[in-house]
């Protein structure tokens, strides 16, 4: 991205796991997005307070909040209300995604998701966000 050029969007990222984090904030800072990435839910909402993410990337298995209770927390919080939560987590089956949806999450992303397909998967959150079409559609 050239310095006058905007981003295409904020992503967040609330992982634990560093080089899972640290991977794809630089994937998809080379894709044009703006990217702050936490350790943690508590971290993740408090670097979100002032700067109000467009996606927040939340992994389900963390060790002191689950990604499970930080989607309601998530949901509430001016600064994140209006992003597209997923669920960021390699524990997702086909078989738990309306679990999911109906838990707050506004789209799903299994682990691993692989280099090339990350970026592309957020600009779709977002273009169908744009576009008012239902989440998980289009899956």
């Amino acid at each position: 991205m050239s310095p006058n050029e905007a981003p295409k969007g904020r992503i967040l990222i609330i992982d634990d796991d560093d080089g899972v984090r640290v991977a794809h904030q630089r994937l998809l800072e080379r894709a044009g997005y703006e990217v702050r990435a936490a350790r943690s839910p508590f971290e993740g909402l408090e670097s979100a307070q002032d700067w109000y993410p467009d996606v927040v990337l939340l992994d389900l298995v963390m060790p002191t909040v689950s990604g499970f209770e930080a989607v309601k927390v998530c949901k509430e919080k001016p600064s994140t209300q209006g992003a597209i939560l997923v669920a960021f987590s390699g524990l997702i089956t086909d078989n738990e995604v309306e679990r999911f949806r109906r838990i707050g999450f506004d789209e799903i992303l299994p682990k691993p998701v692989p280099a090339d397909d990350l970026a592309y998967r957020i600009q779709g959150f977002l273009a169908r966000r744009q576009a008012g079409t239902p989440r998980g559609a289009n899956e």
